[in-house]
């Protein structure tokens, strides 16, 4: 890391303000205020902070850590991205593209490149996937499909996949892999944007946290967790990953918790879509072998909601 001198770069009020590329670690603060991070440089100039705020504390005993990105956004934590082609001039155009496309969205990344679906089931098998995976459908051996089988048979429906192909004919197999989307090759920097985007904010919506009420005590379960709820009478049973939860209350007061991908289908089920295996006019049947009916006044709704969502994981018309 370069030292930058605190009169040549006065701050975001100064003459010359920050070096380009560069923005201030305080601003990981919502509140606005600066963080110490001993043995950096300070930036800040007369105690002027970035939102206007004033500074409170001595320039000389204070200072702030410079960090890759652009003045006035806020750098979130690290996005792993994947890619997963045989063809390695197309990986090296996709990951330029990629790392673009993350700075115009202000996203620190780490990407990582497997050139065969042998290689990345193998390194899967002892680290942790990528937030989302580019793959190739039309690999040797060991297909796309195969890679994609692989990591939901892992029990891992939260790494966004996003197959990559120059045929438009799979769109029906990838179906039951939930892929995020289908991109058709050549593949446009503004798809890339577009995708990483999406993925982000469905990963921000995953992060959301269900609260409830049990014995007086509160609760706090991540959304991304749970399967579906049922109510019984005033009883609520909560379906998660880790198990079932009960606790009383009204499934509409649920129902306005929730963030979206979460489905009433019936007055005492509510199910999340993401864990939704398959679905008939009259019928959900969840990944965990649950089987639900849809109520005729929920039906009309529950099949256009359906489709939004599906619309919006793929992009194919399905």
């Amino acid at each position: 890391m370069k030292d930058y001198d605190s009169t040549e770069y006065a701050g975001y009020y100064g003459a010359k303000g920050f070096p380009e590329g560069y923005t201030l670690l305080a601003m990981e603060s919502d509140s606005g205020e600066a963080r110490h991070a001993r043995r950096y440089i300070c930036l800040l100039n007369n105690g002027s902070m970035p939102n206007g705020k004033g500074c409170r504390y001595n320039l000389n005993e204070y200072c702030c850590l410079l960090i890759k990105g652009t003045w006035g956004k806020r750098i979130t934590e690290m996005y792993n991205v994947g890619i997963c082609d045989d063809d390695k001039v197309f990986c090296a155009e996709l990951e330029e593209m990629i790392r673009s496309a993350a700075g115009a969205l202000h996203q620190k990344i780490e990407t990582e490149v497997w050139y065969s679906g042998e290689s990345i089931m193998q390194d899967l098998e002892k680290m942790t996937c990528p937030d989302i995976l580019f793959l190739d459908i039309e690999l040797y051996e060991k297909s796309g499909i195969d890679v994609g089988k692989f990591i939901r048979d892992g029990d891992d429906y939260v790494t966004h996949i996003v197959y990559v192909s120059s045929r438009q004919e799979y769109a029906m197999q990838l179906f039951r892999l939930q892929p995020l989307d289908f991109l058709i090759k050549p593949v446009s920097e503004g798809q890339v944007r577009e995708v990483l985007e999406r993925s982000m904010k469905q990963r921000a919506q995953g992060k959301a946290l269900f609260e409830y009420q049990k014995g007086g005590v509160f609760y706090q379960v991540p959304c991304r967790n749970i399967l579906y709820f049922m109510s019984s009478d005033k009883k609520i049973s909560m379906a998660t990953r880790e198990g079932v939860s009960e606790f009383y209350g009204k499934l509409k007061d649920v129902a306005e918790k929730l963030p979206a991908g979460f489905i009433m289908i019936h007055q005492s089920y509510i199910i999340n879509s993401g864990y939704a295996a398959e679905y008939t006019y009259e019928t959900v049947k969840m990944q965990d072998g649950s089987l639900f009916s849809i109520s005729k006044p929920y039906r009309k709704a529950v099949r256009g909601r359906i489709k939004e969502l599906e619309k919006e994981r793929l992009h194919v018309g399905i």
